[in-house]
């Protein structure tokens, strides 16, 4: 057999096995299935509140990068496409941007919200019935040492 005979004859094989599938195929397997409406932030005394709203709570995973501040929030099986965020801050606000991306993981679709803040800052989640909604506040500085 002639190499693009041989070639043309695996990926016949391929194909109709079933080890190939389409990319639509794949998208189709893994559906998105929460879609985020919006990522709400308000000022607190001494921090800020965030609120990400969906059709229902999302599972969720968070990391801390420095160099800017920044807050990663990867929330798989979500969708931002369609997402509100705000874009504008006061001055002393302790959040100064809100970008959203959506990727491909390995197990599908994946929703980030991206928090650009300004200091270093602590962050708690709050346990609530449907929206992710987490505390942020400055890091107190240390005091003394005696």
């Amino acid at each position: 057999m002639r190499p693009s005979n041989f070639a043309s004859a695996a990926l016949t094989v391929l194909l109709t096995s079933g080890l190939v599938t389409s990319g639509r195929a794949r998208a189709e397997e893994a559906p998105v299935g929460n879609r985020i409406d919006a990522v709400d932030v308000v000022a607190t005394e001494g921090g800020a509140e965030i609120t990400i709203r969906g059709d229902h709570r999302p599972d969720y995973s968070l990391f801390k990068l420095s160099s800017p501040t920044r807050v990663v929030i990867d929330m798989p099986g979500a969708d931002v496409a369609a997402t509100k965020v705000p874009s504008s801050f006061a001055q002393d606000s302790l959040v100064s941007s809100v970008t959203t991306t959506q990727f491909r993981g390995r197990d599908g679709p994946v929703a980030r919200v991206v928090l650009v803040l300004r200091g270093d800052v602590e962050l708690d989640a709050k346990p609530a019935a449907r929206p992710l909604v987490l505390r942020a506040r400055h890091v107190a500085a240390p005091g003394p040492v005696a």
